[in-house]
C-alpha cells in the first residue's frame, strides 16, 4: 500500500508546502517527554526538499539546549512544529537513540530528514 502512496513529485509539493510552516523543532523520548528546550524561529530557509526525489532536509545546523533536568532522557524522535509549537507537523524517527549527557549544545546536523522508503 505504501509503495502506492508514494510519489516523489507529489512528496516534494507537499514537503514545500509543510517547510513554509515549520517554526519550531522538539525532540521527544520513546514515553513522548520532550526536552525542556525546542528550537524556535525555524523558517523555510532552514529546510530543503529535493524537487525529483521530494526528500526534505535541514539545510542549516539546529542547536538545542540541553538543561540538568533533560540529563538521562534518550531522544528517539523529533517533531516539526508551527511557529507557535500547537501544531505538530512532522514526525521524524532517529535513526539511533541518542542518550543525553551532559547539559550544553546538541546540533542536529544538516542532512535528510527521510527513512529508506
Amino acid at each position: 500500500m505504501a509503495d502506492i502512496l508514494y510519489n516523489p513529485g507529489k512528496v516534494a509539493a507537499m514537503n514545500v508546502g509543510l517547510i513554509n510552516a515549520i517554526g519550531a523543532m522538539k525532540l521527544y523520548n520513546a514515553a513522548g517527554a520532550a526536552i525542556v528546550n525546542s528550537a524556535t524561529g525555524l523558517t523555510s530557509t532552514d529546510f530543503t526538499v529535493n524537487a525529483t526525489t521530494g526528500v526534505l532536509s535541514n539545510a542549516t545546523a539546529i542547536n538545542f539546549t540541553i538543561v540538568a533536568g533533560d540529563i538521562g532522557k534518550t531522544i528517539t524522535y523529533v517533531i516539526l512544529q508551527n511557529s507557535a509549537q500547537t501544531s505538530n507537523l512532522i514526525r521524524i524517527d532517529l535513526e539511533t537513540s541518542v542518550a543525553l549527557t551532559t547539559a550544553g549544545t546538541a546540533t542536529f546536523a544538516i542532512g535528510a530528514l527521510t527513512a529508506d522508503l
